[in-house]
């Protein structure tokens, strides 16, 4: 099976797309790949300037890799991924998150994604800068009732925030901060802190 695939200025309720492209190449083995690549999305007030996505591999054992860019970042993930409907998993070998401010950060070690219709779950996975001096993890769960996030920022330099200061004056030390926070229908609640 082939499919191609190609649209531009496509817009559903709070949704719309400039451009997107989508290519599979699937054989009777169910052996196959894939490309998705959307340009200039919205959803509601987010927007995302670039979003792809490949695929290569059989669904129960197959090779991923994405780039999404957005707000002046790009996030890039490869790993591998199985489908055992309804669930999808995937170990993810590469994180690398980059920011013009705030340098690249990259995963100390491989985090792990768990998707199926009713819940989803984003294991405790950590970055660290290029160069050393801090560390961020975040762990992310959504099941039928509610979202919850859990963001700790560890050992991170004050001189690595994005802030501008007057000619002569710099930060010195380090922060510690923690994020948790849950979403329900209607309602959304957190606790943080700094030290």
């Amino acid at each position: 099976m082939e499919v191609d695939l190609q649209g531009a200025g496509l817009a559903w309720r709070d949704y719309a797309v400039a451009r997107v492209s989508a290519d599979a190449r699937i054989a009777n083995d169910q052996q196959g790949s894939a490309e998705l690549t959307i340009e200039e999305a919205a959803v509601g007030s987010a927007r995302i300037d670039l979003a792809y996505l490949a695929l290569s591999g059989r669904p129960e054992d197959h090779a991923l890799r994405t780039t999404v860019q957005a707000y002046g970042s790009q996030l890039q993930l490869e790993g591998r991924g199985s489908l055992s409907a309804p669930a999808w998993v995937a170990d993810l070998a590469r994180i690398d998150l980059a920011n013009e401010q705030l340098g690249t950060w990259s995963a100390a070690a491989p985090g792990r994604l768990e998707v199926s219709p009713e819940e989803g779950h984003l294991r405790r996975t950590c970055l660290e800068p290029e160069g050393g001096g801090g560390r961020v993890c975040a762990e992310a769960i959504r099941d039928s009732m509610a979202t919850s996030v859990e963001v700790a920022i560890t050992d991170l330099p004050l001189a690595a925030l994005p802030i501008r200061l007057p000619a002569g004056i710099e930060l010195t030390g380090l922060i510690d901060a923690g994020l948790q926070a849950a979403m329900t229908p209607g309602q959304l609640t957190g606790d943080a802190e700094i030290s």
